[in-house]
């Protein structure tokens, strides 16, 4: 990226997302959430916003806590970022109750540790209500989490296991209406 130093997820991600050399941007790397400068890279350029723009259907997968919404954290993730600047809302474990999200440990194992009750998942159980939005949507993002993630899972906790997930991600012949759709899936460990 032509910045010295080690690349890290923030700058990755907006330069994933905006389309821009966020590290040339910014002047550094900037590693785990997103600041002002990165967010306003995010304003009108990220690929939901462009999109958007385009006259399709954009959204973010990852489905948040009612903890989280009602009290968000100081610092957000680019992607949460780029979301809201698209003006996108956030799903909920309500969207993750009817398949239309993923929490982003993608089995719901982390849920009940946090006070929620949901019930676990396999990761090919959790392909199939991706394949479902990311049908519905011109360009939908999702974050994985895979064994080589740097996120820090509790003891006992396994990563998702790739095949079974593009498994699920990978429609059944009998499910017709959601063969050759024209959309765009993103996936990447830490957006």
């Amino acid at each position: 990226m032509g910045v010295p130093g080690l690349p890290q997820s923030a700058t990755g991600q907006t330069s994933i997302l905006a389309g821009v050399n966020a590290p040339a941007a910014v002047g550094r790397h900037i590693n785990g959430y997103c600041t002002k400068s990165l967010a306003a890279l995010l304003d009108g350029r990220s690929l939901f916003s462009r999109v958007l723009a385009a006259g399709g259907k954009a959204t973010f997968a990852n489905a948040y806590t009612p903890r989280y919404l009602e009290k968000p954290p100081r610092f957000l993730s680019v992607s949460t970022v780029a979301t809201l600047r698209a003006g996108l809302r956030l799903r909920t474990l309500d969207d993750l109750a009817r398949g239309e999200a993923l929490f982003h440990d993608y089995t719901n194992r982390l849920l009940p540790e946090r006070g929620y009750i949901v019930p676990a998942i396999t990761p090919r159980e959790a392909g199939e209500p991706l394949a479902r939005l990311a049908h519905t949507h011109s360009f939908t993002i999702s974050p994985v989490i895979t064994a080589t993630s740097r996120i820090s899972l509790p003891a006992g906790t396994p990563g998702i296991r790739c095949q079974p997930f593009f498994g699920g991600l990978v429609p059944p012949r009998r499910q017709p209406e959601l063969e050759a759709s024209p959309t765009s899936l993103l996936l990447s460990c830490g957006i």
